[in-house]
């Protein structure tokens, strides 16, 4: 039976009404993605923080932010955009406290330096290592609040070793938009080597552009060429800002996909009444130990809290801030993709993101040796026998890029799931999956070659239960029976004595 919740939505106003159900036990917070930097807070119920952003600098920022209940479950993160100003003025003048300049665009190699108290920089720059010709100075200062300046640029020549009567001159300059050198606008420099511009940007489209300008001396010698970024802006709507109109609303479900529907006309106001959306295609936020194995529909069902967002748009683009709910305790169908796997067969696939799995199925013999060897991220591994039930593998060999897990198979099927590895939601690191089927030499349990009191030694311990059978994948079962016992003592006594094969 498909669940589903029926969504009521006024005036971009969205209301959810679900039962309360756990108990938030703390809150993580981080900024700008440092994921690993994240802060906890203890704390249930709503969250009242004061957060310490005075390392920040200057501009926007993004905080992401998510709940953790009593049993660890956690929520899908919700993300804020701020922006941090500059400090306001005080009543104490400021000043100009230091400046930085560079050459010819070149502002890994900028020099700094204090300012004086009357406001005055006096520059000694080390020219020698500058070609003859044109060149270009750029500078910024800083006053005592942290606060920049725009840069400042100038232009000048060092003069050829020999140089002519006639002094050298800025003649012209030239300039172009977005890349497009070849139709380059140029012009005439005046006699006070000023050059006022009157840009015509009618015809460019809205957005981001690019501006980039050099010049020449009377010697033809170039500058570097210098580049500016600008944004032109939709004038055309500016009559019809008000009233503003919803044109759009979307939902999604925890990290899911975005449904989004368009409002024709759109509207001031929209009032969206009985619209069932279906709580499908949902991605939990961790598939967890606790999942329920569905073997006839090949499907792990987990029950989680899903995190519902609304979120509408006006005409021109611009978005609210997502409206949330949580529906407690959903339980939420996960769908591993099984495929089959054979013996000495490297499977590559994307390491399962949280929330996400990836299934096997080996069809083999009853008592197959199989060795499960998982390369990548580190994630849970889960096998399961043709009836469903849970299958425990011996933990052969485990390190930082290698898991092995050894088992006898005890039915002809077996099921493998991994499930949740160490990866986040911008790496998508790759693992994989081989299955390695022993053909053992019987008897030789140690695999050096011969059969001596060695191994003899090794199976009787296993029957004493001071061994583990699984990690020699089956040479200690002589005569095949699926058992180890003394039947096998005996033949490996009996090869030892040259009366057996």
């Amino acid at each position: 039976m498909k669940k589903s919740l029926i969504l009521f939505a006024c005036l971009a106003a969205w209301c959810f009404h679900v039962a309360a159900q756990g108990s938030i036990a703390r809150y993580e917070w981080w900024v700008d993605g440092d994921f690993a930097s994240r802060t906890a807070v203890t704390q249930a119920g709503t969250w009242t923080a004061s957060l310490n952003l005075s390392a920040l600098h200057e501009g926007l920022h993004r905080l992401e932010y998510q709940a953790v209940d009593n049993e660890g479950r956690r929520s899908a993160v919700a993300v804020r955009h701020f922006i941090k100003v500059l400090p306001p003025p005080t009543t104490t003048a400021t000043t100009l406290q230091r400046y930085e300049y560079w050459l010819d665009g070149d502002y890994a190699n900028v020099v700094k330096g204090n300012m004086g108290n009357d406001g005055i920089i006096s520059l000694s720059p080390d020219f020698a290592a500058l070609h003859e010709g044109l060149h270009r100075l750029e500078f910024h200062v800083y006053d005592n609040l942290g606060r920049l300046s725009s840069t400042a640029v100038k232009y000048f020549i060092k003069a050829l070793p020999d140089p002519t009567t006639t002094a050298t001159t800025l003649q012209r300059y030239e300039y172009w938009f977005d890349g497009d050198k070849d139709n380059a606008t140029s012009g005439e420099i005046g006699a006070g080597g000023i050059v006022t511009l009157a840009l015509e940007l009618a015809d460019m489209h809205p957005g981001l552009h690019k501006f980039e300008c050099r010049v020449f001396d009377s010697a033809q010698q170039t500058s570097a060429t210098m580049v500016k970024y600008f944004i032109v802006r939709d004038l055309s709507s500016l009559e019809e800002i008000t009233p503003n109109l919803i044109a759009k609303y979307a939902y999604w479900f925890n990290h899911g996909k975005r449904v989004e529907f368009v409002v024709d006309p759109p509207t001031p106001t929209i009032n969206v009444t009985n619209q069932v959306i279906e709580l499908k295609d949902i991605v939990p936020n961790m598939v967890g130990e606790d999942y329920e194995f569905d073997l006839a529909k090949k499907l792990l069902y987990v029950t989680d809290d899903v995190l519902v967002a609304v979120q509408v748009f006006d005409k021109y683009g611009t978005g609210s801030v997502p409206d949330t709910t949580t529906v407690h305790d959903f339980v939420v169908p996960v769908d591993p993709h099984f495929r089959g796997i054979s013996p000495d067969e490297e499977h590559i696939m994307p390491s399962p993101k949280p929330g996400m799995a990836q299934g096997y199925i080996y069809s083999g013999e009853v008592k197959d040796s199989l060795e499960w060897v998982i390369r990548g991220p580190e994630m849970p591994v889960d096998f399961y026998d043709e009836q469903g039930n849970r299958l425990q593998p011996v933990l052969i060999q485990k390190d930082e890029e290698t898991t092995i897990w050894g088992m006898r198979i005890p039915t002809a099927v077996v099921y493998a799931i991994a499930r949740d590895a160490e990866v986040n939601y911008f790496i998508d690191d790759e693992s994989s999956v081989e299955l390695v089927y022993f053909n053992a030499d019987p008897g030789d349990v140690n695999r050096d070659g011969q059969i001596t009191a060695v191994d003899l030694s090794i199976v009787v311990n296993i029957i004493a239960g001071l061994d583990n059978a699984a990690l020699y994948r089956g040479r200690a079962d002589v005569n095949r029976d699926g058992e180890i016992t003394a039947a096998d003592i005996g033949m490996i006594v009996n090869i030892i004595a040259g009366l057996g094969n």
